[in-house]
């Protein structure tokens, strides 16, 4: 893998694989979330295994994150340890945002993503999309 950019004050970073080809890959929505809209986050648990957690949108301006100084997108998907950096998608399978926190160990978990739109404003800054995907 190569590294491509990191923000680390917006809490993300782009690389790209090297050896893939025709792997398919998820298009990061652009639309304006509802609440109450259905989404689900896709990962692998700290065991290896897939995950798939679905959810709703409780909260598109989620600000008590304390590690991130913008508005989050808060679901109701089970996000646990070990999930972050996870796909979260709505219906049409657009990424709405990238799994990042979750409220405790022990306790209900929260599912916290980093919005789209700062995927999107990184991804834009360093590469182009084009049919085939991103490219840096």
């Amino acid at each position: 893998m190569d590294l491509v950019y990191a923000n680390e004050e917006n809490h993300v970073i782009v690389i790209k694989a090297r050896g893939l080809s025709n792997t398919p890959f998820l298009k990061v929505g652009e639309k304006d979330l509802l609440l109450g809209e259905e989404v689900a986050l896709f990962s692998v648990n700290p065991f290896g295994v897939p995950i798939f957690e679905p959810g709703f949108v409780l909260d598109k301006g989620y600000v008590n994150l304390k590690e991130v100084n913008f508005e989050c997108v808060r679901s109701s998907c089970r996000g646990g340890p070990g999930y972050s950096g996870g796909p979260v998608v709505d219906r049409d399978g657009a990424v709405v945002g990238i799994h990042k926190s979750f409220s405790g160990l022990f306790s209900v978990f929260d599912s916290i993503s980093i919005p789209a739109g700062n995927i999107l404003k990184f991804l834009r800054s360093k590469g182009k999309f084009t049919e085939n995907g991103w490219e840096f």
